[in-house]
């Protein structure tokens, strides 16, 4: 009955929850830790929730680890800033091994346990041992117990692995600034212990046994990059074996005899290494956070700054009521994104002091003086180096500064590349020396985040480059996979630089959106929708143009053209430009008050293309036509005289024909017209004919007056001011505008029939020749208003009657009989003979 009453006890000790007891640093130890640890699980986390942030639980699971990692240092502080040596190998060659470095007695405890990873440093207060179980509880075991534990309740069939994942043994004896972590090869490697221990170490080494699982050990910690510095001991007998087998698979690896002087060896580890870093490695990971939201809000910025312009006011009220609602929206979520952020920050700061004061408080428990401490592991300065990276892509340089200062204590040789970085940031051109200094050594793990940003200019080898996306191509940081893409271009490996790209630009990488659009198929609607929704100004542009000639498809392309133009773009500008300009003829003289608001848009668009490079005679013409149909003569007159158009041409003279804008100039609106007609405007011709009427007018008038005088100013209408006495004859008879059926009637007859006749264009010349001087005439008469009348009862009504009969010849006739009898009564001599005229 006794020995299960025993065994009892023994499980009992060994799965006690009594904690031990504490000295007053430790206490302040733990209670420092759980106020970190409440900070980054609860507080931090809860913000963290609530972000916009897309790795929010990676980045929750990695500050876990790390919490793990900082919280095996609260259980053993003496381990604090030693280096950690972890040691491969079963029971018979870890006893060759240990007894060249510790006591006969710790030896002979390490050599009777097989299965559980055990943890060996210098304490000369401590004799006792510590059993960690898997209820994370730590307490004191005695060595008959730590002897039964490993013998009796194995032959007994218990487990003891499952219950205990870790013992410390203590030595005073030879290694003062070490650490030994015995990881015996039957250990549960899934334990989350073992795994943590594993990455723990900085110098690996693997005792060489006869049955080579040493082997399969080896390959598999070179698989998974746990450690880089590799040390093989073995014996003498098999020393060149094992060197042969080493060189074959890693030329890094270290072979050293276990019959050889191990005190040398042991001179080399056995400093001061910086192995807490709680501060350095929890900050690098948050700074991942702060670097992605930087991009978010600048991202936000950029578009809400671009998509406020005045671009988007346009006449589809559908499409700028989207547009307004988005970005509404951005505002909203870039005032959300940013309070959230401040509120963040403030608990990163908080969760980085913490880290910083209970690394204080674990260092002072160290054997190890601060001060003494010039090294650090590989890792720490990898991590180091990724936050000085981040923090410099940030533009908080101080902080930086500092952490540079901290690895040029640690020997670090690349610190002139932190200061090419900086420049980098700031997009300063790199010399010729900078880019040699990175490319020197080729592929350097210590600063390959460098290399890799500037890549294009570095030119090193696809194999390096292979060896770059070993580091980082699982990576989830959107700048990182752009710059691999783009390496992957520079070195025309395009499939692979796209699939880099793609992955960047889901991240939210806009730089890498953009590339896509080169390999895009611009009609691959679907991975160009992709690129749109990402808010590429170019993708969008591409949709629009796609859909704007589908059915049904309208809508969508003008929301699509209005989204790129609200980012500048100045294609889906010009386009909307002419889809505006398109619509504003078809109301202009439907709608006025709708005109009206569309024309001050119209003409910030066209002026907008111009200001920016967009000057080519359609966007010119355009914008001459606007500014004219404004009134804006003077701005009309400029833009529309350079544009090689007949529209543009013909403005021209109308502006000179009536001085809008300028003194009335007729030599110029004849020349403009001319001009007009040759480029097949239907309407200069007669413009031309009445310019030149208007000339000749103007030269018969000088004689005409120099012999008579007239002083009655009786009657005058708006139509005489244009000198056509048919036009003034008719309106004031019938009291109706000038386009009235008549007026409209003799016009269609003029520019559809009597232009046609041989004589035709010379009547047309010569009625507007003469037209000015009767209008004049008849004006200077008492009883204007009858004589209207009367022309028009004796002569324009009678020429109407053969207008509707469609009795040309008699209209004509009729036309010609007034002209001739008003230049008698008016004593205006006509420039066309009689016998010219063809009737």
């Amino acid at each position: 009955m006794t020995q299960p009453n025993k065994t009892f006890d023994l499980l009992s000790t060994l799965l006690s929850e009594k904690i031990p007891q504490l000295t007053p640093d430790g206490v302040n130890i733990r209670q420092k830790y759980d106020e970190l640890y409440e900070h980054v699980t609860s507080k931090l986390a809860r913000k963290l929730d609530a972000s916009i942030y897309e790795e929010k639980t990676n980045l929750m699971l990695q500050l876990e680890q790390l919490l793990k990692r900082i919280d095996f240092f609260t259980y053993f502080p003496k381990v604090a800033n030693t280096t950690i040596v972890t040691v491969y190998g079963s029971a018979k060659e870890v006893k060759r091994f240990f007894e060249q470095v510790l006591s006969a007695e710790v030896v002979k405890l390490i050599r009777m346990n097989t299965n559980v990873p055990t943890i060996i440093y210098h304490d000369e207060h401590l004799n006792d041992i510590y059993s960690f179980n898997t209820l994370r509880i730590l307490n004191t075991l005695p060595v008959d117990d730590y002897k039964e534990s490993n013998t009796d309740l194995y032959k007994k069939g218990i487990d003891i692995r499952r219950l205990i994942q870790l013992y410390q043994l203590s030595t005073t004896e030879t290694v003062q600034n070490a650490t030994f972590l015995y990881l015996p090869y039957f250990s549960l490697k899934e334990q989350e212990m073992y795994s943590l221990l594993s990455q723990l170490g900085e110098i690996t080494v693997i005792l060489v046994d006869d049955k080579d699982i040493w082997k399969r050990e080896l390959q598999s910690l070179l698989k998974y990059k746990h450690v880089k510095d590799i040390h093989l001991f073995a014996p003498s007998i098999k020393l060149e074996e094992v060197q042969q087998f080493a060189v074959k698979i890693a030329e890094s690896i270290s072979v050293h005899s276990l019959e050889g002087d191990m005190h040398k060896w042991l001179d080399t580890i056995d400093v001061p290494s910086y192995n807490t870093a709680f501060e350095e490695l929890l900050y690098e990971k948050l700074m991942a956070y702060c670097t992605s939201i930087k991009a978010i809000l600048h991202k936000q910025n950029h578009l809400i700054q671009n998509i406020s312009k005045d671009i988007i006011n346009t006449s589809d009220k559908e499409a700028e009521a989207m547009l307004r609602l988005l970005r509404e929206k951005l505002k909203k979520d870039n005032k959300d994104v940013k309070t959230n952020h401040t509120a963040i920050l403030s608990e990163i700061k908080e969760v980085v002091e913490l880290a910083q004061q209970l690394d204080s408080l674990i260092c002072s428990q160290s054997n190890v003086q601060v001060a003494k401490i010039t090294k650090t592991s590989s890792f720490i300065k990898q991590q180091t180096v990724s936050l000085i990276l981040s923090l410099i892509e940030n533009g908080d340089l101080n902080i930086a500064r500092g952490y540079m200062a901290l690895l040029e204590k640690f020997d670090f040789d690349y610190l002139r590349a932190f200061e090419i970085y900086i420049k980098l940031e700031k997009s300063s051109k790199l010399s010729l020396a900078d880019v040699n200094y990175l490319a020197k050594n080729g592929l350097q793990p210590e600063i390959s985040r460098i290399q890799l940003k500037v890549w294009p200019q570095l030119k090193l080898g696809i194999d390096v480059l292979q060896d770059l996306q070993q580091l980082y191509g699982k990576s989830y940081d959107s700048n990182i996979l752009y710059e691999l893409g783009l390496a992957y271009e520079c070195s025309n490996e395009v499939k692979t630089a796209q699939d880099y790209y793609w992955w960047a630009a889901n991240l939210g990488q806009i730089d890498a959106a953009k590339r896509l659009i080169f390999y895009v198929d611009k009609n691959n609607m679907r991975d160009m929708e992709k690129l749109a929704n990402l808010m590429i100004p170019e993708a969008n542009y591409y949709v629009g143009m796609y859909y704007l000639h589908q059915d049904r498809g309208y809508k969508k392309a003008v929301t699509s053209l209005k989204m790129a133009a609200a980012y500048e773009h100045l294609g889906a500008i010009k386009e909307l430009s002419k889809i505006e300009f398109i619509n504003y003829i078809k109301v202009r003289k439907k709608d006025q008050n709708r005109a009206d608001n569309m024309l001050d848009s119209l003409i910030f668009l066209h002026q907008y293309l111009l200001q920016n490079g967009e000057n080519d005679d359609e966007i010119c013409e355009r914008l001459g036509k606007l500014f004219y149909w404004n009134k804006d003569y003077r701005k009309a007159e400029p833009l529309l005289k350079k544009c090689n158009t007949a529209d543009a041409q013909f403005l021209c003279g109308k502006i000179h024909q009536y001085g809008n804008g300028y003194a009335q100039d007729l030599p110029k609106a004849k020349e403009f017209f001319e001009k007009a007609k040759n480029l097949g405007h239907f309407q200069a011709d007669n413009e031309y004919r009445k310019v030149e009427g208007w000339i000749q007018s103007n030269k018969s008038k000088e004689q005409y007056s120099a012999s008579r005088s007239y002083t009655s100013t009786s009657y005058t209408s708006s139509s005489s001011e244009k000198g056509c006495f048919l036009t003034t004859a008719t309106c004031v008879a019938l009291d109706k505008p000038d386009n009235c059926e008549e007026i409209m009637a003799y016009k269609a007859y003029r520019d559809n029939n009597l232009v046609k006749d041989a004589d035709g264009k010379k009547l047309i010349i010569e009625y507007y020749r003469i037209a000015p001087l009767l209008v004049e005439a008849i004006n200077a008469k008492a009883n204007a208003k009858e004589i209207y009348v009367s022309l028009y009862n004796k002569y324009i009504k009678v020429g109407y009657s053969y207008l509707q009969k469609k009795d040309m010849r008699q209209a004509k006739k009729t036309y010609i009989y007034m002209v001739k009898e008003l230049c008698k009564e008016y004593n205006i001599c006509p420039l066309i003979e009689e016998k010219e005229i063809l009737i």
